[in-house]
Order: C-alpha cells, then sequence, then structure tokens
C-alpha cells in the first residue's frame, strides 16, 4: 500500500508526457490534463493517510510538477496570450524558485498555502483559455506565484 503515493505521482509524469502527443484543449487533453491535477492532490492524500511521507517521494512530487507545468506551458504556448512583460516574469520566477531551493537546500516546495493556492491557479489556467485570452489572468497567477516565492525565500 506504501507505494501507491510514489505510483500516483509517476501517473503524473506520464500523463503530463501524453500532453506532448494530442492537441492542445482538446478532450483528450483535458482528460490527461485532468488527470494531472487529480492526481497531483491524491498522491498528498494517499501518502499522509498511508503514512508513506517520504523525501523521496517529496521530491518526486516536486519533479512531477515542474514536468506539468512545463508540458502544459509548451503544448499551449500558442494558446497563451503573452508579451516581453510576461516572459520576463516567468524567467523572474523560475529564477527565484531555483533560488530558493539552493537558499534552503532541498528540492522539494514547502506546501505552504501559498504554494498550494498556485498551484491551484496554475491547474485552473488552461481552463480558462478555453473562454479568454485575456493576458491579465496570466498576470494575477504570476502576482500569486511572485508572492509564494517570496515566501519561500524569506523561509529561515
Amino acid at each position: 500500500m506504501k507505494y501507491i503515493p510514489n505510483t500516483l505521482t509517476f501517473l503524473r509524469i506520464a500523463a503530463a508526457a501524453v500532453l506532448f502527443f494530442v492537441p492542445p484543449l482538446s478532450v483528450i487533453y483535458i482528460v490527461f490534463y485532468f488527470i494531472c491535477g487529480a492526481s497531483d492532490v491524491l498522491d498528498g492524500l494517499c501518502a499522509r493517510a498511508l503514512h508513506a511521507q517520504s523525501s523521496f517521494g517529496s521530491k518526486l512530487d516536486t519533479l512531477a510538477d515542474a514536468a506539468v507545468i512545463l508540458a502544459a506551458l509548451i503544448t499551449l504556448r500558442d494558446l497563451i496570450p503573452y508579451n516581453s512583460l510576461l516572459v520576463t516574469w516567468v524567467i523572474i520566477i523560475a529564477v527565484l524558485k531555483v533560488r530558493a531551493f539552493f537558499k534552503n537546500k532541498r528540492f522539494d516546495s514547502p506546501h505552504t498555502t501559498a504554494d498550494k493556492a498556485v498551484g491551484a491557479l496554475l491547474f485552473l489556467y488552461p481552463f480558462t483559455l478555453l473562454f479568454t485570452q485575456n493576458i491579465w489572468i496570466a498576470y494575477s497567477v504570476c502576482m500569486a506565484a511572485t508572492y509564494a516565492v517570496s515566501g519561500e525565500l524569506r523561509r529561515e
């Protein structure tokens, strides 16, 4: 039973890989993207319920999160409204996130309330593209991500 959380996390990585081979925002894309989100929630719940939390699982979860984010950014790049400000902002957030990893000497995310909120916003963002390509939605996600990463940098 203790292998279930990491199996769910590996499932998320596999589902993220599938996103590269299906048309963006098609029904099959949304199904696999939803699997990514559901497995992200379920792996943590199962790990806690089964007392199967581990350093490896936490690092794997962070890697899986990054895989899903990169897969979504790459596969949806033609649908995401962007300009030089947004691109620069995303790069700065990524650099700050890497800096936080080195500062805190840990590869896993802290799972604070802010990080969970940003995770939810990042997960929901592609669904907004079904209805609008308003750049202000992307700016809002970046604002929340900036706040969350600044908390990681302040952490002792």
